[in-house]
């Protein structure tokens, strides 16, 4: 079920996922898929391997928005054991899924190994980033709110630092 979140940051998603279809529009995986990730990682002979790869149906990242089992979870395989293609692949759909479920587990690897993006991707990826800044912070006021005993620490935030040493400059 898709989060709900403030007026401003509604609006925002919005439009940061409008941002993110158009810079990653036609982008393609590559030969190594998020299966075939998983089973690179699970030292998975060449034959589980591509057996592995023939269960990613996918294909174009957006039918990964559709898909009932796909998470950009990366407790196994995931992010480090994908190649660049499929890095700038999976990630569009990371970040969609990520603003419309508020689930941030393991995409901050993703945005932190993805490499050759043009300027229009970075700045979409820039734009994930500062949402998920200012939802963090949105929802740690919230627990303020009903915890105020909890201390007031902006450094807790991992997407504050992620933008200001990566992402800053695309913005």
């Amino acid at each position: 079920m898709p989060i709900r979140v403030s007026e401003n940051l509604e609006r925002r998603r919005l439009e940061i996922e409008r941002c993110i279809r158009r810079a990653f529009k036609g982008v393609r995986r590559g030969p190594v898929s998020w299966s075939k990730a998983e089973a690179i990682d699970g030292y998975a002979s060449s034959h589980e391997m591509y057996e592995a790869g023939t269960r990613d149906t996918d294909t174009c990242w957006e039918d990964l928005l559709q898909s009932k089992s796909w998470t950009p979870h990366s407790n196994v395989g995931g992010w480090v054991f994908l190649d660049a293609m499929a890095r700038r692949y999976y990630l569009p759909a990371a970040m969609i899924w990520c603003m419309n479920f508020g689930d941030a587990e393991g995409i901050e690897t993703g945005v932190g190994l993805v490499e050759e993006l043009s300027r229009q991707q970075s700045g979409a990826v820039a734009a994930f980033v500062l949402w998920m800044r200012d939802y963090s912070d949105w929802m740690y006021a919230k627990a303020r709110k009903q915890s105020p005993g909890l201390p007031r620490v902006d450094s807790m935030n991992p997407w504050r630092s992620m933008f200001r040493d990566r992402w800053r400059e695309f913005a």
